[in-house]
C-alpha cells in the first residue's frame, strides 16, 4: 500500500496478482487539474499490463469525472468492513458487536 504516491491518496498494490487499486478519497473538496485521468495515466504507465481499479470515495458516493472511476461511499465502506469483521469473528479472540 502506498499512500499519497504521485498525489493520489491512496494506492493498493498486489503483486502476486498483477492488480492495482488507485482510491481518490473526497472531502469538502473537488476534483481539480484533470487529477483523476492524471493519476491513471501515472498508474497505467508504472505498472504496464496490470489490472487497475480506480474507485472514487466520497462520503455520499457522488460522481467522478471520468467513467472508468467507480463511485462509492464512506457507507459502503463501513459494510464492508462490517460484514469483513463478522465473517472473521470466529477466527478472532473476540466476537464482532455493532
Amino acid at each position: 500500500m502506498r499512500r499519497e504516491w504521485r498525489n493520489i491518496d491512496l494506492l493498493l498494490v498486489d503483486d502476486p496478482n498483477r492488480l492495482v487499486v488507485i482510491i481518490e478519497n473526497k472531502v469538502h473538496s473537488g476534483e481539480h487539474s484533470d487529477q483523476l485521468r492524471r493519476y491513471a495515466e501515472d498508474v497505467e504507465a508504472h505498472y504496464p499490463g496490470w489490472n487497475i481499479l480506480k474507485l472514487f470515495l466520497t462520503p455520499e458516493g457522488g460522481p467522478p469525472s471520468e467513467a472508468d472511476y467507480i463511485p462509492i461511499s464512506y457507507a459502503l465502506i463501513c459494510e464492508l468492513v462490517e460484514s469483513l469483521a463478522k465473517s472473521r469473528a470466529s477466527t478472532r479472540a473476540g466476537t464482532f458487536k455493532r
